[in-house]
């Protein structure tokens, strides 16, 4: 009965393990509206732009995204993160818990984030970017203009000050996600947060 059973499981896992899969990832995808393409410009991208693709034959919608790497502070703790913009219409966040963030000062983070380091809903922790550019544009370097000739590393640090990409330091977790470009999340610390959040004068009002 032993060696029957582990034959039988054996042939039902090769035989229906892929399929199984497979339909659930689909059905995952579709549900959340998985982007099938993703455009990236160190210049930016602006609204015009994201019209001119989502008019294009054959594109069932476009949205525009903020992205950026930047840093997570909690409890004396420092985690590096992927920030990016909550989306409406594609690859839409899964909600595991709690809510999605709408004031400029929420944001909500990958579950397995808030698994690893005991974060909760109701937390507060604070954000800065190293991945978005200032007032000449995207450029995909930092947050600010830094003068790289002779400046030392304390008046670099008062630069960092200024120029915000976000309008609020400090953020309230309002809830747990999954997000759809980030599945294997457990290899990169995700933050999602409104656009509202995102200081558009600094970013000049473009998607990354």
């Amino acid at each position: 009965c032993l060696v029957i059973m582990l034959g039988l499981g054996g042939l039902f896992t090769t035989r229906y393990m892929g399929a199984g899969i497979q339909k659930q990832a689909t059905e995952y995808y579709n549900a959340h509206n998985f982007k099938v393409f993703d455009l990236a410009s160190t210049y930016g991208i602006s609204e015009a732009n994201i019209e001119k693709i989502r008019s294009a034959e054959a594109v069932k919608d476009a949205e525009g995204v903020i992205q950026a790497a930047g840093s997570v502070y909690f409890r004396g703790k420092k985690r590096n993160a992927i920030i990016i913009s909550l989306t409406e219409s594609v690859s839409v966040p899964d909600v595991a818990e709690g809510r999605l963030p709408a004031g400029k000062d929420e944001c909500m983070i990958g579950e397995d984030f808030a698994e690893i380091e005991g974060i909760k809903v109701g937390d507060r922790l604070s954000i800065s970017l190293t991945g978005l550019a200032s007032e000449s544009g995207l450029t995909g370097n930092v947050d600010m203009e830094i003068d790289m000739e002779g400046a030392d590393t304390e008046e670099n640090d008062e630069k960092k000050e200024t120029g915000s990409s976000l309008y609020s330091k400090e953020f309230t977790i309002t809830g747990l996600m999954h997000h759809p470009d980030f599945l294997r999340r457990k290899s990169d610390n995700t933050v999602s947060l409104p656009l509202s959040a995102f200081n558009t004068e600094v970013t000049e009002g473009l998607y990354t």
